[in-house]
Formats: C-alpha cells, structure tokens, sequence
C-alpha cells in the first residue's frame, strides 16, 4: 500500500507542476534562420528566398537582398534584372548593388558606366568623374564643355581647369 501511495503522491505532484507551468506564459518556440514553424515543429521556410519565417514557414517576414515581402507574405524580386539590393514595401528600389547607382526618375539600377560620365560610384549616387565632367551638388556628372564650350577639365560649372 505504500508504494501505491507514493506514486499517487508522485502523479499528484506531477499534475500540480503541469498546472503550475500552465499559468506562466512559455516562451514560443524558436526556430533557427530559414526555418519557421509549421504546428509544434521547426520546417525550412516555404519560400527560397526568405531570410526569417520564424513565425510560419508559409509566410515570409524577411527576404535574402533584392526582394521584398509582398501583400501575400511571399518573397519578390525588387527588379526584374536583379541589381537592386534593396526596395520597400512596395517593391521601389530604394539602393542598388555595388557598381550600379540609383536612378531617381525611374527607380531603377544602372551600371555606373551607363550614366554619362560617371566613372565610380557607389549604391545611390556616382563618386568620381571621368576627365571633361564634373560632379553637381546632385552627385550626378555634368560634362564641362555644357557649361564652358572650349574647357576639356573643370571642377565646377564656373571653375575651367584646363581648355
């Protein structure tokens, strides 16, 4: 009789720490990258190109550079080419990969040998002019001969360096 009293002892014990436990709030289960959760169980994410889907790995919260989370939770690319790195909610690219600038008037990437005159630039703006050209207060180059019609070098659109 006593051994049956103990584990009746034991099991009441256990069923009052279960109901304990049930009234603090338990940390959600936490899956790592690419993988979210699908019922109790860690799965990889849905989608390939989704970065975080912790909270269900049919929706995507996060996605790899270059795309976004559209309405339906799913990745998309933020340009058909593939050089924006990143965009908003809408899908506006908003930077661009290393050897292309942001064009503003069109939301797109170009490659910084595209804009005239540019001969480095970074992920929005070009950094550096090719000889004849000089960069504006936009960041953007402006060629010498425009402002000055004989000046093959100049650093602003008064100052000709060389004609």
């Amino acid at each position: 009789m006593t051994r049956n009293r103990t584990l009746s002892i034991a099991y009441g014990c256990l069923f009052v720490l279960i109901l304990m436990i049930g009234n603090y709030a338990i940390p959600p289960k936490q899956c790592p990258v690419n993988y979210g959760l699908d019922g109790p169980i860690c799965v990889p994410c849905l989608d390939e190109s989704c970065v975080d889907c912790s909270t269900r790995y049919d929706r995507c919260d996060t996605c790899m550079l270059g795309s976004y989370s559209n309405q339906t939770s799913q990745c998309q690319a933020c340009d058909p080419f593939g050089f924006c790195e990143s965009c908003n909610v809408a899908g506006v690219c908003t930077s661009c990969m290393s050897g292309f600038r942001l064009d503003s008037d069109i939301n797109m990437c170009k490659a910084c040998e595209d804009s005239e005159g540019c001969a480095v630039c970074d992920y929005s703006k070009c950094l550096t002019c090719k000889p004849g050209y000089f960069l504006d207060e936009k960041r953007t180059c402006q060629k010498c001969t425009k402002y000055m019609r004989h000046c093959t070098a100049c650093s602003d659109k008064d100052t000709c360096l060389t004609c």
